[in-house]
């Protein structure tokens, strides 16, 4: 059993409100954006962000935060700026789309749910067998989108060439560099 800081307590807490395979990758980038340092503000897409807010937040998923069962959408608050993670349910796809509010910038994944999650329940290894490979994809094509330059992703993929789990960690250290300068 492969142990990840944080998701397991993230995982438990939640495991009975999961119904859907989407739902366990919308979990799982709301755990990569808080092992990054950003907090959750809930589950609306209101575009504006009050002071108070931006030293609020959790690290736990809001109240209803899958109510809708095919659209996700969830507000977070990184460095004092506002990020609206929407997440689309089609059937054999999830689509992510990852807004930063200030700059007015998006970026969009599109994942194959049922060749990514194998598994509603279970250790992490289980329920995402390629969940160093999907942290990757993430942080290339969603976050590192947004925020790197094209110099920075081809050095990450000498890496996943060359040892694919010191590029993970690799590519984990420049998400969290990512999202302290977001």
């Amino acid at each position: 059993m492969v142990e990840i800081f944080g998701w397991e307590l993230l995982y438990d807490g939640i495991k009975d409100e999961i119904t859907k395979k989407c739902e366990i990758l919308l979990v799982f980038v709301h755990w990569i954006l808080i092992s990054n340092g950003a907090k959750c503000l809930g589950c609306n897409n209101i575009l504006e962000l009050k002071n108070s807010e931006k030293k609020s937040g959790r690290e736990t998923l809001p109240d209803g935060w899958n109510h809708k069962k095919d659209k996700y959408t969830l507000r977070y608050v990184i460095n004092n700026r506002l990020f609206i993670l929407y997440g689309v349910d089609c059937d054999e796809i999830f689509l992510l789309n990852w807004l930063n509010v200030s700059r007015k910038v998006t970026a969009n994944v599109v994942i194959n749910i049922e060749s990514t999650v194998k598994s509603l329940s279970g250790p992490l290894d289980v329920i995402l067998p390629d969940y160093q490979e999907e942290i990757y994809n993430l942080n290339k094509n969603l976050f590192g989108v947004i925020y790197e330059s094209k110099t920075k992703c081809k050095e990450i993929q000498t890496q996943m060439k060359r040892s694919p789990q010191l590029a993970v960690l690799s590519s984990a250290r420049r998400f969290h560099e990512i999202l302290r300068t977001a």
